[in-house]
């Protein structure tokens, strides 16, 4: 652990797949002539391990080193952490009135 005043600003940077592909089932009724419909997808995103990375511009360099180790031990726990993030839950529930 480091002190504020050695340590400076930490700056976090969180990234997921660009692209999440996407598994769901759906269900809806279209309301041809007036009335009501509703619809309904339940799924799951699949968007990647996520990936940290922090920064510590404005540390001191007399601890440079001690903090880059530090830092990459907090880099790999948050990963632990957020891991669930992998696959990212998806409710939609709609529902309509044609006149």
């Amino acid at each position: 652990m480091f002190p504020a005043d050695e340590l400076g600003a930490v700056n976090a940077d969180i990234e997921l797949d660009s692209t999440a592909p996407y598994l769901g089932i759906g269900w809806g009724n279209v309301a041809i002539n007036e009335g009501f419909s509703f619809s309904l997808d339940l799924g799951v995103y699949f968007q990647g391990a996520p990936s940290v990375t922090l920064a510590t511009p404005d540390v001191d360099p007399s601890i440079a080193a001690e903090v880059a180790e530090e830092i990459a031990q907090a880099e790999a726990d948050l990963e632990d952490e957020i891991d669930f993030l992998e696959f990212y839950p998806y409710v939609s529930v709609g529902f309509a009135y044609r006149f």
